[in-house]
């Protein structure tokens, strides 16, 4: 049997900063008990850009994500977030390391066609799978500053690619599209 992903979670409305949570959750300053819910107000913490950053409130790391109202995308989401709370515990946490590949054109452009070629290889079988996989060109160091070296490309696959394919396991458990949906995300 695998670890867990159910875990504690905390939810932000953006705009008025409004936090809900449920028990063992409620350690967290400034909450009131709302029957079954906790309820209070986010602190501001300081640094702006508060999406999609780990921050730790007493303690405890939590992640401040926004939510879709997609049920596929927000699942995929809520599953990515989960795995990075046990990743350590797993032995498979790495220091994150900057995408600076994908600050410049060539680097999103190779990108674009590693994630086209994958999703080809995930909607064939046989042959043309193993085709469109082998098809698929290497995010790797070329020379140019703006691609990863291969180590970096190994880390980077290892902490978010981990996560993104926890995320999208679960939301494929949860929908009848599956691979057809992950697919029309990869292709845009």
């Amino acid at each position: 049997m695998g670890t867990r992903l159910c875990g504690g979670i905390v939810l932000v409305d953006p705009s008025s900063r409004v936090v809900v949570t449920k028990p063992p959750d409620c350690l967290m300053p400034g909450l009131s008990d709302a029957g079954s819910l906790w309820v209070g107000r986010l602190p501001r913490l300081g640094h702006g850009g508060e999406h999609r950053v780990p921050v730790a409130w007493r303690g405890a790391g939590q992640s401040l994500l926004p939510l879709s109202s997609d049920d596929f995308d927000r699942t995929t989401l809520l599953a990515h977030g989960s795995f990075h709370r046990v990743q350590k515990s797993l032995g498979r946490w790495i220091r994150e390391q900057p995408s600076v590949h994908l600050d410049e054109r060539a680097g999103r452009t190779w990108l674009r066609l590693e994630v086209q070629a994958l999703a080809y290889a995930l909607t064939t079988r046989g042959e043309a799978q193993r085709a469109h996989a082998r098809r698929r060109p290497p995010l790797v160091h070329t020379g140019s500053d703006c691609f990863p070296t291969p180590a970096r490309a190994d880390s980077l696959e290892l902490q978010e690619g981990l996560a993104e394919r926890a995320g999208r396991v679960v939301a494929s458990a949860r929908s009848t599209l599956g691979t057809l949906r992950t697919v029309r995300t990869m292709d845009g």
